[in-house]
C-alpha cells in the first residue's frame, strides 16, 4: 500500500490526546444520600474517570481511535498497486497477425494474448467498459464499449488468427477515434510488437498507453523474399529470386525445393549464419504458364508455418509498347532495345504538342510514353516517364534551380526503386519542383526530391528532375535496372504481374464489367462474392491467408493470385521489448497490466459506519 499524501499520517497524533480525555477527572457537585446501592454505576463512572490510574477496557474509546484513524487514512489517499485498470473506459487492441500464430507447446501467441484479454475482463469493476480492436493487415472493432464481461469474454473467443502484416497504424487510428466518444480512455495493446516502429497516430485523448508484450523468443527460418523476372543473359528466359532468412541464435542447414506445377525442379542446400540470410537465384525457367513454389525443408525446430513457402503464378506477358519521344534519346534507346519485353518506337516534338493518347505502328495504343525534354498541354490516361520536364498536371511546379544536388535517401519499396542502388549518383544540376499531395519522392537531396512518382485519375508517371545526359546514371549498371523496373510499374506489368502474387493484406485486381457476377475462392475454400464498383475495375482486398485464390469470371473463365507473407519483420519471433507511439517509447510490461487504485473511500464509509455503531452504544448505556 503506498499514500498519494503521506503528510496527513501525521494526524495520528491525535490519537493520544482522545486517550488522554479518559484520563481528565470530571468536577461533580457532592450530594449526601442514604445508599449507593441505587448508584453503581455513578461510582463506577468516578473510578474510570480517576486520574493516573490504570486505563480500563472501553468499547467507545476504542470506536472512536477507529474513526479518527480510518478518517487520517482516507486523508492520506491510500493506493494500492493491483491489477487491471481503472474505473474508466479501456480500449483494449489484439494482435491477431501472423507473427501471433507461433507456437511454443501447445499454445499460439494468440492464445496468450487472448488470456490476457479475458483477464482484463475479469479486473473490471462496476461502472467500467471496455472495448476490443483485433488487428492484423486491418483492424476491426470486434466489441464496442461495453460493461458486460460475458460480451466482452465472447467477443474475445471469437476473434481468429491471421496470416497478414501487422498494420499498427490501423489499429492505432481506429483506437484514436473510439477515444473521442470516452473521457481520457485507456489503451491496452497486447502484442509481441512485431511491427514497423515509429507510429505518427496521434492518441491525444488517452489517458494512458499500455503495451502487454505476450510470447517468448523462438527460432524460425523463413522464406522472405519470392521476386521473378526475366533474365537478359539467358535469352528471356523467367529467373526466381529466393532468400531465406534464420531467426534463430545456431547456424542452419536449409534446402530450398523449388516445384513447377508440382513437379521438383531444383533443389539447392543452403548453410545460414544464426541472424543472417542466404539466397539463391533458380534460372532457366523458360516461359510457362503455372504455379511455382519455393519452400524450406530443415531439421531444426520452426515455431511458425506460414513463412516456409511462397507461391506465384507464372503467366505469359505481352510485350510492353512503348514510346520514346525525345530529339536525342541514345541512352534509353539502347536499354529499351536490349529489353526483350518491350516494343517501342520513336516520335518528336511535333507529334507530342498534338497530345494523346500516344499509338505504335499499327494503331495500338502504347503502354509507356517516355517524354524526354518535352511535355504535351495535358496527359491522357496511361504511363508516363517524364525526363526533365514538369508534368502539365496541377500542383505540379517550378520553385527554383538545385545545384550539384546529392541523392541522400531513396525509397527502396517502391516497385520502380527495387534493386536500384543510387550511391555515388552525379547529378549537374536539376529543377526544385512543387508537387501535389498525391506524388511520393523516390529520390530525396538536400535540398528538394530528384525522382517523384504519381497515380492518380488515370494516370500514373514517374519524374525525374533532371537530364539524364547531365549526370553519370546512364553509364552505371542501376540506369538500366531503373528503367527496366520503371517501365513495368507504369505500365501496370511489375513483378507481380509476371510472377502474379500479393502480399497478405495486399489488393487483387478484377477486370469485369460493371453487370459481370465475380467470385473469389479463398485458400480456405470461402466463396466470397465481389460486388460491383460501377466501373470496368474492380478491387479485393480480403487476402488475409497465405496461398492462392481464384478469381470466377462468367463462362468458366478463372484467374488465380498467389499470396504471400514475405516479411522479416513477422518471421523475427523475438518479442519486442519496448515500441514507438507517437514518437514516445513505451516499455513492455510483461505477465499482467497493474495501476494504482485508491481506496480513500472505503476507509471514509467505515468511519462512518463506526461512528453510527459508536453512537448507537453510548445511547445504550445512557440510563437515566
Amino acid at each position: 500500500m503506498n499514500f498519494v499524501n503521506p503528510m496527513a499520517l501525521f494526524w495520528l497524533g491525535l490519537i493520544p490526546l482522545i486517550v488522554l480525555l479518559y484520563f481528565l477527572k470530571l468536577k461533580r457537585r457532592e450530594i449526601p444520600i442514604s445508599s449507593t446501592y441505587l448508584w453503581k454505576k455513578s461510582v463506577m463512572d468516578l473510578h474510570v474517570n480517576a486520574p493516573f490510574q490504570r486505563l480500563r477496557k472501553n468499547i467507545l474509546l476504542l470506536l472512536q481511535i477507529l474513526i479518527l484513524a480510518a478518517a487520517i487514512f482516507a486523508l492520506a489517499q491510500p493506493f494500492l498497486d493491483v491489477r487491471g485498470f481503472e474505473r474508466q473506459s479501456m480500449i483494449v487492441l489484439l494482435d491477431r497477425s501472423a507473427s501471433m500464430n507461433a507456437r511454443v507447446g501447445n499454445r499460439t501467441r494468440l492464445d496468450e494474448a487472448k488470456k490476457a484479454a479475458e483477464a482484463l475482463v475479469a479486473d473490471m469493476s462496476a461502472g467500467d467498459q471496455m472495448a476490443i480492436i483485433a488487428f492484423s493487415t486491418a483492424a476491426d472493432v470486434v466489441s464496442p464499449f461495453s460493461r458486460s464481461k460475458s460480451a466482452l469474454r465472447q467477443a474475445i473467443r471469437k476473434i481468429t488468427p491471421g496470416e497478414g502484416r501487422t498494420d499498427i497504424d490501423a489499429a492505432l487510428e481506429v483506437a484514436s477515434n473510439l477515444a473521442r466518444l470516452r473521457q481520457n480512455p485507456e489503451v491496452a495493446l497486447i502484442s509481441d510488437g512485431r511491427f514497423p516502429a515509429g507510429s505518427e497516430i496521434e492518441m491525444q485523448r488517452v489517458n494512458k498507453f499500455t503495451y502487454l508484450s505476450v510470447g517468448e523468443s523462438a527460432p524460425n527460418l523463413a522464406i522472405t523474399a519470392l521476386d521473378l523476372r526475366r533474365g537478359l543473359e539467358m535469352g528471356g528466359d523467367v529467373e526466381a529470386f529466393v532468400r531465406v532468412e534464420n531467426f534463430s541464435p545456431s547456424a542452419q542447414t536449409v534446402t530450398v525445393i523449388l516445384k513447377l506445377n508440382g513437379r521438383e525442379f531444383d533443389a539447392r542446400q543452403v548453410d545460414i549464419p544464426a541472424g543472417g540470410s542466404a539466397s539463391r537465384l533458380f534460372g532457366g525457367l523458360g516461359d510457362v504458364e503455372g504455379i511455382l513454389e519455393a519452400s524450406i525443408e530443415h531439421s531444426a525446430k520452426d515455431a511458425l508455418a506460414a513463412d516456409d513457402r511462397a507461391l506465384a503464378i507464372l503467366v505469359k506477358q505481352e510485350r510492353l509498347r512503348v514510346i520514346l519521344a525525345t530529339e536525342w534519346g541514345h541512352f534509353f534507346e539502347k536499354d529499351l532495345k536490349l529489353d526483350p519485353d518491350v516494343d517501342y518506337g520513336k516520335i518528336g516534338e511535333e507529334e507530342v504538342a498534338a497530345g494523346g493518347p500516344f499509338v505504335l505502328a499499327g494503331a495500338l495504343p502504347a503502354d509507356v510514353v517516355i517524354l524526354d525534354g518535352m511535355v504535351p498541354e495535358s496527359l491522357s490516361p496511361g504511363g508516363y516517364l517524364i525526363v526533365g520536364q514538369v508534368p502539365p498536371i496541377e500542383g505540379f511546379a517550378i520553385e527554383g534551380e538545385l545545384e550539384d544536388p546529392v541523392a541522400l535517401d531513396w525509397n527502396s519499396s517502391h516497385p520502380a526503386m527495387r534493386f536500384v542502388n543510387l550511391e555515388n549518383l552525379w547529378v549537374n544540376k536539376a529543377t526544385k519542383f512543387a508537387y501535389p499531395k498525391a506524388a511520393r519522392v523516390l529520390v530525396e537531396s538536400q535540398e528538394g526530391p530528384l525522382i517523384l512518382s504519381y497515380d492518380s485519375q488515370g494516370v500514373r508517371l514517374i519524374c525525374l528532375a533532371f537530364d539524364v545526359r547531365q549526370t553519370n546514371w546512364p553509364l552505371r549498371v542501376s540506369f538500366p535496372i531503373f528503367l527496366s523496373n520503371a517501365l513495368r510499374w507504369l505500365g501496370g506489368r511489375d513483378r507481380s504481374e509476371l510472377g502474379r502474387q500479393a502480399l497478405t493484406g495486399g489488393v487483387l485486381p478484377i477486370s469485369a464489367g460493371p453487370e459481370v457476377s465475380v467470385s473469389v475462392e479463398t485458400p480456405s475454400g470461402k466463396d466470397l462474392r465481389v460486388e460491383s464498383s460501377g466501373t470496368t475495375q474492380r478491387f479485393f482486398n480480403q487476402t488475409e491467408e497465405v496461398g492462392l485464390y481464384t478469381i470466377h469470371y462468367p463462362e468458366d473463365r478463372v484467374e488465380r493470385y498467389a499470396v504471400n507473407l514475405l516479411s522479416s519483420a513477422e518471421s523475427d519471433l523475438e518479442p519486442a521489448k519496448k515500441i514507438t507511439v507517437s514518437d514516445q517509447d513505451v516499455e513492455a510490461t510483461i505477465g499482467e497490466i497493474r495501476t494504482n487504485r485508491e481506496i480513500w473511500w472505503p476507509l471514509i464509509l467505515a468511519a462512518f459506519l463506526v461512528l453510527l455503531l459508536e453512537w448507537y452504544i453510548y445511547n445504550r448505556r445512557v440510563q437515566i
